[in-house]
């Protein structure tokens, strides 16, 4: 079905009530048909049909890097990654992705003890960063749409939607190491204490349901700033996500022994809706784009919003799930799966000399009393405990995304064309 929403047309397709896809159309009235995209993780597919990157306004030649490969092997730096809307001319909440690149990079010089007097300190000034990223940004843009692949549905003057990656480096001497990334000098050169880039690649259309995510025990360190190490650093967990793995996120949660608090996947922040509120967690995450949005949209939908990390203790208790982030913007998880020997920890089952089945079947009660829908099972090997919302999706969380989606084009900030 098709929603209205300011000058803006989007399309939904949501058979039995799930997620097939989601579109915001170039102009008002143009008709799509949902492309599936390859079942393989989100994060996997960093090598899109096309790559372009920008420095200083003018395009690095000889370029084609994914932005994940791109990201492990440019300098380290503060990034932010965003997306197009309307034909590639307008970019979803732009002064939140400055804000972000700002903040990450404040956070990192200050924790590497950079002087608050040093020409670095630029990267930390939004109008600096907002500059910068438009004096790139537009000539990219006009770039992508002048070669970029068109629109699914073959309409005239169509662009395909981008992924914008943009990165925020300070180290000169790093900056002129072009080894790992060619031509990458050539386009800052090493006397500039400040590079900043800016990726395009293709956005790909979200994965069809159903949306499984696993639960791995460990937060990432400084969350709150957006640093390119985290790229590499969360390869182990991508790896679980490789190609027919059927998996859309990896979680990371906090210690069995308080209660597991689930704090955000590799790429996404998570919730869960707990006695008809929506539980985030508050701290110790990056914030994102998107989940600032989820949470304005929960009060129209008559959902209360607490900005506290879901346990997986309470694990039967969660009445759906949802990941955020600018390619899924608001998705519903369809299957939560946790190792059993992090669902027994959590609830403390071990040491009350409870059996898995036992404590699941423990947990499927309390779901039941408390009305909270789907079901809570062991897996058939007895290794993984699977909290499930199958057809039809939790109505609280389809009303959730559909919300989301419906805000999102009053939030594209006009950059082409301007």
């Amino acid at each position: 079905f098709g929603v209205e929403t300011g000058s803006a047309r989007f399309r939904l397709e949501s058979p039995r009530h799930h997620w097939r896809g989601r579109e915001l159309l170039a102009r008002p009235g143009t008709a799509h048909s949902h492309r599936r995209r390859p079942a393989m993780a989100a994060g996997a597919a960093s090598g899109a049909s096309r790559a372009v990157l920008f420095a200083g306004g003018k395009r690095v030649p000889g370029f084609s890097m994914g932005s994940s490969a791109f990201l492990k092997d440019a300098p380290r730096g503060a990034y932010t990654t965003a997306r197009t809307a309307f034909g590639a001319t307008r970019v979803f909440d732009f002064e939140g992705h400055v804000a972000r690149l700002a903040e990450s990079s404040r956070l990192m010089q200050d924790a590497a003890g950079v002087s608050p007097t040093a020409p670095e300190r630029a990267a930390t000034d939004p109008e600096w960063v907002r500059e910068s990223i438009l004096g790139s940004l537009r000539p990219a843009l006009d770039d992508w749409a002048s070669v970029s692949p068109s629109r699914p549905d073959g309409g005239e003057g169509t662009v395909a939607e981008a992924k914008v990656s943009v990165l925020v480096a300070w180290d000169a001497a790093t900056q002129a190491d072009s080894s790992r990334v060619p031509a990458l000098a050539d386009a800052c050169g090493p006397a500039s204490p400040v590079g900043l880039y800016v990726h395009l690649q293709e956005l790909l259309p979200p994965h069809s349901p159903p949306i499984r995510v696993l639960v791995r025990e460990g937060p990432r360190a400084n969350a709150a700033a957006k640093d390119t190490r985290w790229v590499a650093d969360r390869a182990g967990l991508e790896a679980l996500m490789g190609p027919g793995s059927g998996v859309e996120e990896v979680l990371m949660c906090g210690a069995a022994a308080a209660g597991a608090e689930v704090y955000e996947g590799t790429q996404t922040n998570f919730a869960a809706l707990q006695a008809g509120t929506l539980r985030t967690a508050g701290s110790g995450v990056l914030m994102g784009t998107v989940r600032r949005l989820l949470l304005e949209v929960c009060p129209l939908q008559g959902v209360g919003v607490r900005e506290e990390a879901p346990l997986l203790r309470e694990l039967g208790l969660w009445e759906g799930a949802m990941l955020s982030s600018t390619s899924r913007l608001a998705m519903p998880v369809n299957e939560v799966h946790v190792p059993v020997g992090l669902f027994m920890g959590a609830r403390g089952a071990a040491a009350a000399g409870r059996e898995a089945a036992d404590e699941v079947a423990l947990a499927a009660a309390e779901a039941a009393a408390a009305g909270s829908g789907g079901e809570i099972r062991l897996s058939a090997d007895g290794a993984t405990v699977v909290r499930s919302w199958p057809d039809p999706l939790p109505a609280a969380v389809v009303g959730l995304r559909d919300a989301v989606l419906r805000a999102f084009g009053e939030r594209c900030t006009p950059v082409r064309g301007t």
